[in-house]
């Protein structure tokens, strides 16, 4: 649209100052300081719009429906943008009528099917030992960083280790 309307621009000997913005929904803003002598009809329904040019030429340009791809944003820019104050709101989408997960779903248990058994049996079993580290009656942990321990000290703690 934009590539139109500045060509329509030249062809009717018309100055626009054109400002860049970082909007990629958006073809082109135009204000009704440019719009109002060209009787500018905006048809919102059928997302036209339609130029006359010295009240005899009509101009109609009409959006061809492209569907839209996802807005991904990155969280950092998403943090920038509230920091300065625009508004943020989170949704959770779920679909509650998920169907269990199957071994039919997973390419490479599909590929290498002798490998994997028919059902998946879910968590493994309970073990009769617990695994713990044993540690020396009043030992506690080492809360100094290495960068700031004393040389001497971190020869000590090395040689303990």
């Amino acid at each position: 649209m934009s590539i139109v309307l500045v060509l329509f621009c030249l062809w009717v000997f018309t100055r626009a100052d054109l400002v860049i913005l970082d909007m990629t929904d958006f073809d082109i803003i135009l204000g009704m300081t440019w719009l109002s002598p060209y009787y500018v009809v905006l048809n919102c329904n059928t997302k036209s719009v339609t130029l006359e040019i010295l009240r005899r030429e009509k101009l109609e340009w009409e959006r061809v429906y492209k569907p839209k791809q996802a807005k991904i944003m990155s969280s950092i820019r998403a943090t920038k943008l509230i920091g300065q104050g625009c508004l943020a709101y989170l949704a959770d989408i779920r679909d509650v009528e998920i169907e269990n997960p199957s071994t039919e779903a997973i390419h490479v248990v599909t590929e290498f099917k002798e490998v994997f058994p028919n059902e998946l049996p879910g968590m493994p079993p309970n073990r009769n030992i617990d695994f713990c580290i044993d540690l020396e009656p009043g030992t506690r942990p080492i809360s100094i960083p290495p960068y700031r321990m004393a040389p001497t000290k971190l020869r000590e703690f090395k040689a303990q280790i």
